[in-house]
Order: C-alpha cells, then structure tokens, then sequence
C-alpha cells in the first residue's frame, strides 16, 4: 500500500481502489488476499472506515427493508451520494 509523500497515511490512489471494492468486500465476494488489503486499509484510514460503516448500515436498512439486495438504481444513487459526499 502507498503513502502519501508525507508518509502520513494512505494515498488517494489507495483510497480510491478500496472504495472501489467495498460493495464486493462487504459482500464476501472478493479473494482473501483483496480482502486483507482493504481490510488493512480500513484499519489506517478514518475518512475510509467511515464510507465502510454508513455503506454497511444502508445495507443493512436495505435488507431490513426491501429485502436482499437494493434495486439498481437506489444503488447507483446512494454510491453516487457518497462518493460526492467524499470530495
């Protein structure tokens, strides 16, 4: 995992590839290796950590309420609310 040129935690480039991820890393559905990768990312970056907890209880209100899985363009709206949410 890269730095920021400071060394003082991850780069945006690291941010960006664990983000990418994360629906596929909540769901279990990425190899061991990947998912060690983000999982230790999580544990270095706080801004990260806390797209993974408010991703994981819209998940989680989904299920509770719509059932397994979020129609698709709730999807695409809530990660297009986050990722601009992040900038």
């Amino acid at each position: 995992m890269s730095t920021t040129p400071a060394g003082d935690g991850p780069s945006q480039d690291d941010c960006e590839q664990a983000l990418e991820q994360l629906h596929q890393f909540l769901d279990h559905e990425l190899p061991s290796a990947d998912s060690d990768h983000i999982r230790d990312h999580l544990h270095l970056c706080e801004q990260c950590l806390d797209t993974y907890d408010l991703t994981q209880q819209v998940k989680d209100l989904v299920h509770k309420h719509c059932g397994s899985a979020a129609p698709d363009d709730l999807r695409t709206k809530v990660l297009r609310t986050l990722r601009t949410s992040d900038s």
